[in-house]
């Protein structure tokens, strides 16, 4: 109950974070978009903990289980040293004209053990998520692409709120037909994220087929058509601006036309076995 409890949270603080990354006022840098993917990822494997300790759901090996945990560690050491890093030029305009550099020195030492103190506080529970999720291992249950599960199951959940929030934000008389379709295709996005990554079949196969090709070319076409209000409020004008965020979109973009391709025409989800079993619980 109490890893449930700690997910249902996690959830809650991730929408609302997700809500102050579309309108918060945070200096737009490379530096800053690629933390905001990193953190992006350490967001979505301790989401995956929490769920797996409340739901007895096998999500990763043992092995993946180590280098999980090893990268969540080693985003807390890069969290403490941007915390000493920014307080950086405070601490050497304060020591300015000292011949003696002990201040300086100790400043910089008190900022890193107060620094990682606080994280190790705050991220405590992942860690004791790590070391209850490698003695429960055993007694999961097996998951069917569990790393599909994680990916999907977050895109839908911030495609949901970024379009909740768009048709609030956006004045209603400057929207074109492209903004409306974008919108309207996250009910096809979240369809098909959701029956890949938990085998539910939304209607017939020979459906997904038919669109999945217009589909995709008409959401590439759509970054080149919306309108100027539409990708500045969506900040979706960072695809043409940001290396890093270019980068990342196209990446996302074929992990999502991959998922796609395979609901539309494998055998994964719509298997002719008749006993095929619907993983709804997983």
């Amino acid at each position: 109950m109490v890893w449930k409890i700690f997910f249902i949270l996690f959830a809650l603080l991730f929408a609302f974070l997700q809500i102050n990354g579309i309108t918060g006022t945070l200096q737009v840098t490379e530096v800053n978009l690629a933390l905001g993917y990193i953190l992006s990822v350490v967001y979505v494997f301790i989401g995956g903990y929490f769920f797996a300790l409340g739901w007895r759901k096998k999500l990763f090996s043992l092995k993946a289980n180590n280098i999980i945990f090893s990268g969540i560690l080693l985003f807390i050491l890069l969290t403490v040293f941007l915390a000493v890093y920014s307080a950086m030029p405070q601490l050497f305009i304060q020591s300015a004209g000292q011949e003696d550099h002990s201040r300086f020195i100790g400043g910089i030492v008190t900022i890193s053990l107060f620094s990682l103190l606080l994280y190790s506080i705050i991220y405590s529970p992942v860690i004791t998520a790590f070391f209850k999720y490698k003695k429960y291992f055993s007694e999961m249950a097996e998951v069917k692409r569990p790393y599909w599960k994680l990916f999907l199951t977050y895109s839908s959940v911030v495609l949901i709120i970024n379009t909740v929030y768009l048709l609030f934000a956006l004045p209603l008389n400057k929207i074109n037909l492209w903004d409306w379709i974008v919108m309207v295709s996250v009910v096809v996005d979240v369809l098909f994220m959701v029956g890949y990554a938990y085998n539910v079949k939304f209607g017939k196969q020979t459906f997904w087929k038919i669109i999945s090709i217009p589909y995709a070319l008409l959401m590439t076409a759509c970054v080149f058509l919306c309108s100027e209000d539409f990708m500045s409020i969506s900040q979706g004008y960072l695809i043409k601006e940001s290396y890093v965020v270019m980068a990342g979109t196209i990446i996302m973009s074929v992990a999502y036309f991959y998922a796609l391709y395979r609901y539309a025409f494998s055998k994964d989800v719509y298997s002719d076995t008749p006993a095929e079993i619907n993983e709804n619980n997983n």
